[in-house]
């Protein structure tokens, strides 16, 4: 499939040289005399580098093959991690050395968003919220800066996080996976 110069708009995926990219920004220019074109801001889906192109008024652009699919993570066997899919029941390899992901907030039966090109997985991404255990609660640290008392946590995943002094042992936490933050406390 592909795309005419008059259809391109933020947000749609294309390939360019067999590598993928989605749309940021398109602006139209028509300066009176010549052809007009379109110039594009473009994001690399494989590595998130920024690009710009001119498209010309009447060129195609092909079409991306890419689709996202919420795919259950299973386990990790070294360096592979194996996810299932259930609406079509099809089982996942990814050997984490070659896509893009988070290992440190994975834990068995949770949901990740997977972006796939050409049928294969070229990203998996975690939730942005997770609710997880503290399984060990350190001495208190003083912030010297602004006069908090806080404290380092370990979760059930072995990460350590700073968190409010009332935290202990036992509590659900509310964790921002994108910033590696304390967002709240679950009440039991």
């Amino acid at each position: 499939m592909f795309y005419k110069s008059k259809d391109l708009s933020n947000g749609l995926k294309i390939e360019i040289n067999n590598i993928p990219y989605v749309i940021l920004n398109v602006n139209f220019t028509n300066i009176g005399r010549g052809q007009a074109f379109n110039k594009l801001k473009l994001k690399n889906i494989l590595n998130n580098t920024l690009i710009f192109k001119t498209v010309k008024t009447g060129e195609k652009i092909k079409a991306a093959d890419i689709l996202n699919k919420t795919i259950q993570f299973l386990y990790q066997n070294d360096m592979i991690l194996n996810f299932f899919h259930e609406d079509d029941s099809e089982y996942y390899e990814v050997d984490i050395t070659h896509v893009k992901i988070c290992t440190k907030w994975l834990t068995s039966g949770m949901l990740c968003e997977a972006i796939f090109w050409n049928e294969e997985i070229i990203s998996v991404k975690s939730p942005k919220i997770i609710i997880s255990k503290v399984i060990c609660d350190n001495a208190v640290k003083k912030d010297l800066g602004t006069h908090k008392n806080f404290k380092y946590v370990i979760l059930e995943n072995d990460y350590l996080i700073k968190v409010p002094i009332f935290i202990k042992q036992g509590d659900m936490l509310k964790i921002d996976t994108e910033d590696e933050i304390f967002l709240s406390r679950i009440n039991n």
